[in-house]
């Protein structure tokens, strides 16, 4: 079920201002804001490790044997 703008997307309440946008691009209200009370289908443990990975490159030093 798709909510209108400024609906809560799991219940419906009109949330106003005070609404809550998940990652998963819902607005919820005050009772739904968190992932598993409304049930997010946004995978969070995917999108950490993403950007942990794009923070932290690999770094691979060149061998040091002939050079001493």
């Amino acid at each position: 079920m798709k909510a209108p703008p400024g609906l809560c997307a799991a219940c419906c309440k009109k949330v106003g201002l005070t609404g809550f946008v998940c990652r998963c691009g819902k607005t919820f209200c005050g009772s739904h804001r968190y992932a598993e009370d409304h049930g997010c289908s946004f995978d969070f443990k995917g999108a950490s490790r993403d950007a942990i990975a794009r923070a932290n490159p690999v770094i691979k030093a060149e061998k040091l044997t002939g050079k001493i």
